[in-house]
């Protein structure tokens, strides 16, 4: 296997031609394309035409339909890159298979996948863990890695209730966990968060239940990403980490920031994918650096480092989670000297309470 990562800046929603380029190019095969991590500006609806313009960019160019792309290929939209300093762009993981590396090194490897479509009912619960769990280790499996400590990032797309959701599960005579949506969909990035961390031996599965999700925050994942949206019915999952024999030019590496200002866990982070410095990495080593995920939590506190903040009692509470991805982006900006990171927000069971989850990715 031969993992490489692209990151192809984008001028709107609708823009997916950096992607087309490669592949009309011969760069590399649309078949090879295992998942998209799509940082894309707009709303909900800008999500869903984005991961529309990718389906027909990959049906065209495979042969295959939409519908064997959307259960084949995770498509991960990301959205809210609407506030500055984000830079919206597309994260494609590209698989290339039949390739080796002798030698004891590890290098980067992926697994990809898609759960069953959950029922609204099911959102934020054991059945949405039960889930997640068994394709995150089948995931791992997938990628040849045997070792869980060499995951370093699991990063998952979960489904939100609509309306129509709403009505189809009380047809049936159910109902969803919570009747206000925000609160689900803080349960289905929890359980899906949980599910990470039961695959990958992090917590006692004793200790899980569905009281358990979004309330017992000492069960959480190191390096669970988890993302919802509407436009998902399903749990889209992508694996990385590292294993022998991989042929890519890549390692992964994660870290926790303690708080969204523990620049010292960032570089640490960084020196985990061989960056060696002292005190900041230089532009040869930041050359290096291919891509980094990062998980916000500045808004899931009322407080950083003991002063009080308004992201949840201002007049654009709302928009709490925009502004954490923003301050992420931000910090981590200033080291790097880029803004084109993947940011995401929505941290429940993803670290301790009030820290950022960091993946990163650099040339070995």
């Amino acid at each position: 296997m031969r993992v490489e990562l692209y990151r192809l800046p984008v001028a709107s929603p609708d823009d997916v031609s950096p992607l087309a380029d490669l592949i009309h190019k011969g760069a590399i095969q649309a078949s090879e394309v295992a998942a998209v991590i799509a940082q894309n500006e707009g709303d909900y609806y800008a999500r869903g035409f984005t991961l529309h313009m990718l389906e027909e960019l990959l049906s065209g160019t495979t042969g295959q339909s939409r519908e064997s792309i959307r259960r084949r290929v995770p498509l991960l939209m990301i959205g809210l890159a609407h506030v500055a300093p984000l830079s919206p762009h597309l994260n494609v993981v590209v698989v290339k298979p039949g390739q080796s590396r002798p030698g004891p090194e590890k290098r980067l490897v992926a697994g990809t996948g898609v759960t069953r479509d959950l029922l609204p009912e099911e959102y934020g619960t054991m059945a949405q863990v039960e889930e997640v769990a068994p394709t995150v280790r089948r995931l791992v499996k997938d990628a040849g890695i045997t070792a869980m400590a060499d995951v370093h990032c699991v990063y998952v797309k979960v489904p939100e209730l609509t309306d129509d959701r709403v009505k189809d599960a009380a047809s049936r005579g159910r109902a969803p966990r919570a009747a206000d949506y925000r609160t689900v969909g803080n349960y289905t990035r929890g359980a899906a968060a949980l599910g990470v961390a039961l695959a990958l031996g992090e917590i006692d599965a004793r200790r899980l239940s569905d009281d358990a999700i979004c309330r017992d925050w000492d069960l959480y994942s190191r390096v669970a990403h988890v993302s919802s949206g509407i436009e998902q019915t399903s749990c889209r999952v992508v694996v990385l980490g590292n294993a022998g024999g991989s042929a890519s030019d890549l390692v992964a590496g994660h870290c926790l920031m303690n708080d969204p200002l523990d620049v010292d866990g960032f570089k640490n982070g960084l020196r985990s994918v061989g960056l060696k410095f002292d005190c900041c990495p230089d532009a040869q080593q930041r050359a290096r650096v291919e891509n980094i995920f990062i998980g916000t939590s500045a808004n899931f506190l009322p407080t950083i480092r003991g002063r009080r903040h308004t992201m949840h009692t201002d007049f654009l509470w709302g928009f709490a989670g925009a502004q954490a991805k923003a301050m992420a982006n931000a910090v981590i900006a200033g080291i790097m000297g880029d803004t084109m990171f993947l940011a995401k927000s929505g941290s429940e069971h993803q670290g301790p309470r009030g820290s950022n989850v960091v993946a990163l990715f650099a040339r070995a």
